[in-house]
């Protein structure tokens, strides 16, 4: 049985700069077809995205503002698996819920790589990883 990785649309598959409604996903990022296809060779793909938090309706978004898109997560699977299709993606499964769904490994463009348990100098792991932070943080 094949294990699952979880693959972020925005930023991984699809070029993303801001959002601009739940009609528009970027064009595909040059590879990324290819990337989904090696990867479906040993893996079970789900496309992730974070595009709709369910918050509560009387709770604001991200900046104090309302979710674009709280209660139409069902429509965005549908346009993130026609816009998938479209463009030849090979994928098991599209998730747009709360949270990450789960998986072996984690494909996204805003993850931070830290792994003290797995090194002697913890400490300088802490930093990278701290400082990779401070650096998504500057950009957002």
């Amino acid at each position: 049985m094949k294990k699952t990785v979880a693959v972020d649309l925005d930023g991984v598959l699809a070029t993303y700069d801001g959002w601009k409604g739940i009609d528009n996903i970027g064009e595909p990022i040059v590879g990324a077809v290819q990337f989904t296809k090696d990867l479906s060779a040993f893996a079970r793909v789900v496309i992730f995205t974070t595009r709709c938090k369910t918050y509560p309706p009387t709770a604001p978004g991200p900046k104090g503002m309302p979710e674009p898109c709280r209660d139409d997560v069902n429509a965005l699977v549908q346009r993130v698996v026609e816009w998938l299709d479209r463009h030849g993606f090979a994928w098991h499964e599209v998730y747009c819920g709360q949270g990450k769904p789960f998986a072996a490994a984690y494909i996204d463009d805003r993850a931070v790589v830290c792994r003290p348990q797995a090194v002697q100098d913890k400490a300088f792991e802490f930093h990278c990883a701290k400082e990779f932070v401070r650096q998504l943080c500057e950009r957002a």
